[in-house]
């Protein structure tokens, strides 16, 4: 995932509401990127770059934004831009170009990584509550709280536009412990993850059914485990 705090090109303007104009660019070649999905992380719009690579949002809320751009051929990339009340803010973003492409991952017949076969056989013992890849491409969920709003014990607790995970057995329900891809994070790593780039959940509600490796000093709460298609 690229990220980049930078920016190519800024023009700002004190004019009624807060808005980005955008385009997407190759970073090796410089030519247009379109057709890409272009997200803010939390505002209920999103948008589709044209054939110059161009993109706008106006309405968007001041302050820090997240802003997170994904098409066939090109790495994910993700921006942080720090917008005031009024600002319009024009810029350039870059893209780099996927090197590799990804192998499919195939369950049925093996042929997937080590980590992949751990989350398996945890997923047969019984122990907690599994979502797999195949889940999450059938119901299409808009973002992890959406996803896991479903699962026994845990529920999203949503201000506006914007959804958190919380355990439901607490008083008042409490939030849990993250690990991504194997390594503790936090929860607005991952409750902004798109659900496109998850290739499995695990979720345990309480210490007592959740596995060692997973188990912390604040772990009374519940864990939930999260795995990316390409992870490391």
């Amino acid at each position: 995932m690229a990220f980049w705090l930078g920016r190519t090109g800024f023009a700002a303007a004190q004019q009624p509401g807060t808005s980005i104009i955008g385009q997407l660019i190759d970073r090796d070649t410089r030519a247009p990127v379109s057709g890409a999905m272009v997200t803010l992380i939390g505002f209920a719009s999103t948008a589709t770059s044209d054939s110059a690579g161009r993109f706008t949002f106006t309405g968007v809320p001041p302050g820090l934004q997240v802003l997170q751009a994904r098409v066939v051929g090109y790495v994910r990339a993700v921006w942080q831009l720090q917008l005031a009340e009024g600002e319009v803010l024009s810029d350039v973003f870059e893209m780099t170009g996927a090197l590799v492409p990804l192998s499919p991952i195939d369950v049925r017949r093996g042929t997937i990584p080590h980590r992949f076969e751990q989350f398996e056989a945890r997923r047969e013992r019984g122990t907690g509550h599994f979502i797999t890849r195949e889940e999450i491409e059938r119901r299409r969920p808009i973002n992890l709280p959406d996803l896991l709003r479903t699962v026994r014990g845990v529920r999203a607790v949503c201000s506006g536009s914007t959804c958190t995970v919380r355990m439901a057995r607490a008083s008042g329900g409490c939030q849990p412990d993250y690990v991504l891809d194997g390594f503790p994070s936090s929860a607005f790593t991952v409750e902004n993850i798109s659900p496109l780039d998850i290739q499995g959940i695990e979720i345990y509600r309480g210490a007592s059914e959740t596995p060692a490796e997973f188990l912390g000093s604040t772990s009374a709460c519940g864990v939930i485990v999260v795995w990316t298609r390409s992870g490391p």
